[in-house]
């Protein structure tokens, strides 16, 4: 090889690395240019040198625009929506500036980005300044949205907590307002059924002195009063129970309307009576679902609102009517219609406005009618008012009628005899309640226990029983732990369980009645249900024992 063919031997090796290092450049100029975020180089001075398509889109402006020119020229920084100095902005200033979040202003408007900037030394008198921008103005909208619903939530949550609180404050007035009609309704029955017990003592004590002196004549009727205040009061308590109950046990049914109707009418008795001749107009009607305590706290307000449109002492004169009818719809109306004083056809729009009332500062809280329209719109029905000056008013209610069959009223005071002869366990840690309930059912064999721990040591050696009368709450242990531990060891006792309760006031208790399967009836009990109930299982006993023996 001659002396002038050697140096093609090193140009041929550079081409080739330099072809190489072309390449290497090439894809990563594709790379970069296809990533989502904007990246730019520019010089010390902030000329553009070379961006991604991504920045020439973001810029709003073609790359032959974007090349050469003063990145400066492109965005106009923002903090808190105010321009910031370029002499201030730490995009240049710094070595290197991380997730710096700002607004930027750009021919396409305003954009939020997050910015990553580095400032890199190439020679001692060579800068360069590298842009990652990332536009997040999605990310920040989905980010105020939801914060913007959390702030929805949060308000409507405090809505709903001021609504229940308004509802509370309203039955704690309608409570008040109870409070003494219902002592009346109560202390009256308990006057004569106390004076009847001191004289039935007195028979007592003269037939223990002298056992050949005959009964007095008046007897049976002494024990039919008696028998009559005591289911007076306890139609009281039931009455009161179905008004108070809590929001938690405000449970949907199929319920006669009449019969709520008769649950306020009962509660407002009193206050009606001083006040107006009441008049009920019972017409068939659809049975509707919603909650009776609702509901009752409905009429409660509306049959309150009657009466007090009413003065004192004129009931000779006044009356409040109640009135119940279905439509073609089938749907269930209710109509309360008092001769009072009426409202002024232009405060009839507004009597459903929360805090709106006619009555004179310091009588009403505006509140009554407003709680009513919600619940019963709640209950999927309507409520209208139509009244004038000094012709009354009627407050008319229309429920939807649900798919059960037609409401039939309830029957009380009914009479059965006892056809078969059972085998009976009562728990009840109160003796005068359990020997109630012997007298009760004397017609049975009875056998009594006074606490939870008995009955399960009963249980050991005796399980041979029809029924199982056992109180939902006592001391040492209670009826719903009783009946677990009999579920594990004996299920078909557990079976024979019927509760008996004055009222399940834990939120426990009142769960666990809510979905036992098994029947829980209401002290003071009565008599015709629980001998049905009786021979419901005596029957079911006998039809075991003969499949058994066939």
């Amino acid at each position: 090889m001659s002396s002038d063919e050697q140096p093609a031997a090193p140009r041929r090796g550079e081409a080739v690395v330099l072809a190489g290092l072309r390449a290497t450049l090439a894809k990563m100029e594709c790379a970069l240019s296809s990533l989502a975020e904007a990246i730019v180089w520019t010089d010390g001075e902030g000329t553009v040198q070379w961006c991604n398509r991504a920045f020439d889109e973001l810029a709003g402006r073609p790359h032959i625009q974007v090349l050469g020119k003063c990145v400066r020229d492109f965005f106009v920084l923002r903090q808190a929506g105010k321009p910031v100095p370029q002499e201030e902005n730490p995009l240049f200033g710094a070595r290197a500036c991380g997730g710096l979040c700002c607004d930027i202003e750009t021919p396409n408007g305003i954009v939020l980005v997050e910015i990553q900037s580095r400032k890199l030394q190439l020679t001692a008198r060579e800068d360069i300044l590298i842009f990652v921008i990332r536009d997040v103005t999605q990310e920040q909208l989905a980010l105020e949205l939801q914060r913007s619903l959390r702030e929805q939530a949060a308000a409507q949550e405090r809505a709903e907590e001021l609504n229940r609180q308004l509802f509370h404050a309203d039955r704690l007035k309608a409570i008040g307002q109870l409070a003494s009609g219902v002592a009346h309704e109560v202390n009256n029955p308990l006057t004569y059924i106390i004076g009847n017990l001191d004289h039935l003592a007195a028979v007592t004590d003269a037939f223990r002195a002298d056992p050949n002196q005959g009964l007095p004549a008046d007897l049976e009727e002494v024990i039919e009063e008696t028998r009559h205040g005591a289911e007076r009061i306890s139609r009281i308590v039931r009455d009161l129970k179905v008004f108070s109950r809590s929001e938690q046990d405000q449970d949907d049914r199929s319920i006669d309307v009449r019969d709520t109707l008769d649950v306020a009418l009962t509660l407002l008795g009193n206050e009606i009576h001083h006040r107006a001749t009441l008049k009920r107009d019972y017409r068939s009607t659809p049975s509707v679902r919603c909650s009776e305590s609702r509901l009752a706290q409905v009429f409660v307000n509306l049959l309150a609102n009657a009466a007090q449109a009413l003065s004192e002492g004129h009931s000779d004169e006044d009356e409040i009517r109640v009135c119940t009818r279905s439509d073609d719809q089938r749907r269930a109306i209710i109509e309360i219609h008092d001769t009072g004083s009426g409202i002024d056809p232009r405060d009839v729009p507004r009597a459903f406005e929360p805090f709106f009332t006619t009555k004179p500062v310091g009588e009403g809280t505006g509140l009554g009618l407003s709680i009513c329209h919600g619940l019963v719109v709640g209950m999927g029905g309507t409520i209208e008012i139509e009244s004038d000056v000094g012709s009354g008013t009627c407050v008319r209610v229309t429920l939807p009628g649900s798919v059960d069959s037609p409401a039939a009223r309830s029957q009380t005071g009914r009479r059965l005899k006892d056809t078969a002869v059972g085998r009976l366990l009562v728990v009840d840690d109160d003796p005068a309640v359990a020997r109630s309930i012997v007298r009760m059912l004397r017609a049975h064999e009875v056998v009594v226990v006074n606490s939870g721990h008995g009955a399960l040591e009963k249980f050991t050696s005796d399980r041979g029983f029809d029924v199982v009368f056992c109180d939902l709450m006592m001391p040492d242990l209670t009826g719903m732990a009783v009946y677990e531990r009999v579920c594990e060891l004996y299920p078909g006792l557990a079976e024979r369980f019927v509760f008996i309760t004055g009222g399940a006031f834990t939120a426990s208790a009142k769960r666990f009645v809510r979905t036992v399967p098994n029947l829980c009836l209401d002290k003071p009990l009565d008599l015709a249900s629980v001998r049905d109930v009786i021979q419901r299982f005596v029957s079911s006993s006998a039809r075991n024992r003969k499949q058994s023996a066939g």
